[in-house]
């Protein structure tokens, strides 16, 4: 195939075949370093984003506790709240906490008032606000709860209840709560991310 003539032509086909072997182990090991890094420093952006939306999450999930807590208090010191001021609280605290919906369920008739101005009953849409898990969830914890995740009958979106019950004198009152969807903190999230 090829004819070495002379001990030049030798060395130089010994010497370009050793700096091909050289760059072709240089490479290699260079590729496999870089592959190294960039899978540990992909590690290290995962467990910062982790971090990141855990602590975003442990914000808004403060803010939220922080607006029912505030509708607790305000009906404690109001318990005759009319509803018109009722449907205002409701509303005000759904605007600026961010909920999807603000509610509370009196423990007298059943009764439910929403942020969006829908009374719901037992007498006339069949609806109490009593027999609803969230409400005897809050009722026999005694505090704030926060549920687990679950998908909403309003528009069916993954969402969180912040559920706190309101006594007077020592009687249970109503339980107030908030629905927020998971989606709409997702959704926060990649805007900070940005």
């Amino acid at each position: 195939m090829f004819k070495f003539n002379s001990l030049s032509n030798k060395l130089t086909t010994i010497a370009c075949f050793l700096i091909a072997i050289i760059l072709i182990v240089v490479n290699m090991i260079s590729y496999y370093q870089s592959k190294e890094s960039t899978s540990y420093y992909l590690e290290e952006i995962q467990k910062k984003t982790m971090f990141d939306v855990n602590s975003a999450y442990n914000i808004y999930s403060g803010a939220k506790r922080d607006a029912i807590a505030s509708i607790v208090k305000f009906v404690e010191k109001n318990p005759r709240v009319n509803s018109g001021e009722l449907f205002d609280i409701l509303e005000t605290v759904k605007e600026a906490a961010g909920f999807n919906v603000v509610y509370i369920g009196f423990n007298d008739d059943g009764k439910l008032y929403q942020s969006n101005r829908i009374i719901r009953s037992p007498e006339e849409t069949g609806f109490d606000a009593r027999t609803r898990s969230w409400y005897q969830e809050a009722k026999s914890v005694g505090k704030l709860v926060v549920s687990d995740p679950y998908k909403s009958i309003e528009d069916d979106s993954i969402t969180v209840s912040y559920t706190a019950p309101i006594y007077s004198n020592g009687k249970l009152l109503a339980v107030v709560g908030g629905d927020y969807n998971l989606h709409t903190f997702a959704k926060d999230v990649l805007i900070m991310g940005r």
